[in-house]
């Protein structure tokens, strides 16, 4: 039995390439201001912002956990050749 026969894996898709450089950004420019340099409605919309991001990557954790079960159970179904 083969890994395509036993599991479907979710596509999330490739992270963009820009993400990470405009993550480290933005950490960048929040790491300097001030509490004044940012309007109260502003620290609210980027409240919520960093909770998205909260989210996106525990599921992307959750995800990377549920793909390495289906490679152990997949392993366990059909082990590799003995070298």
């Amino acid at each position: 039995m083969r890994y395509a026969d036993v599991v479907q894996v979710p596509v999330t898709g490739p992270l963009p390439p820009e993400l990470p450089a405009e993550l480290e950004a933005l950490k960048t420019r929040l790491a300097v201001m001030a509490p004044e340099d940012l309007p109260e409605h502003e620290a609210a919309r980027i409240g919520v912002e960093i909770s998205a991001i909260r989210l996106q990557l525990k599921r992307l954790a959750l995800e990377r956990e549920d793909v390495a079960e289906m490679i152990d159970e997949v392993l366990r179904l059909d082990p590799p050749p003995a070298a």
